[in-house]
């Protein structure tokens, strides 16, 4: 769960540095948006998360600072999101339609709405992993 909180943490200051850039020009975050859609609707857990990463990088990528997509990168949340979407007691929709809010804050230009509703969708993607660990008897953290 330190990854994903740490994630959450990356990606709120990255929404409140990317508002301004993405204001208007959120045609991308909607594209992949729409894909994690239709992915869901099929149960496809791998183009789903090749459609989710990318969504965050993009909102990461528009805060146009270096450091902050490397530290952002480093985490290696495809794999770990790719083995957490395998679940069959997942809902992909559920957890789909989370990002079309963060969309549309993003698009009024809102920094502080945005960062609130990706922080609260990260925290709870992290306290879903945690459940499922412990169900399970595996750790996302790698420990």
């Amino acid at each position: 769960m330190i990854l994903r909180c740490l994630k959450s943490v990356l990606e709120c200051y990255a929404a409140k540095k990317a508002a301004y850039n993405l204001k208007g020009k959120t045609e991308p975050l909607r594209k992949r948006y729409l894909a994690m859609l239709a992915a869901a609707r099929t149960g496809n857990a791998e183009a789903y998360a090749q459609n989710d990463i990318p969504f965050h990088r993009l909102i990461v990528e528009a805060a146009e600072n270096a450091f902050l997509l490397r530290a952002w990168e480093s985490l290696g949340f495809e794999i770990r999101t790719r083995i957490f979407l395998a679940s069959k007691e997942l809902d992909m929709l559920q957890i789909a339609k989370l990002h079309e809010p963060i969309i549309d804050a993003f698009e009024k230009g809102d920094a502080k709405l945005a960062a609130k509703l990706l922080r609260e969708h990260s925290l709870a993607f992290a306290a879903e992993v945690e459940v499922r660990a412990a169900i399970f008897g595996y750790s996302d953290e790698g420990e």
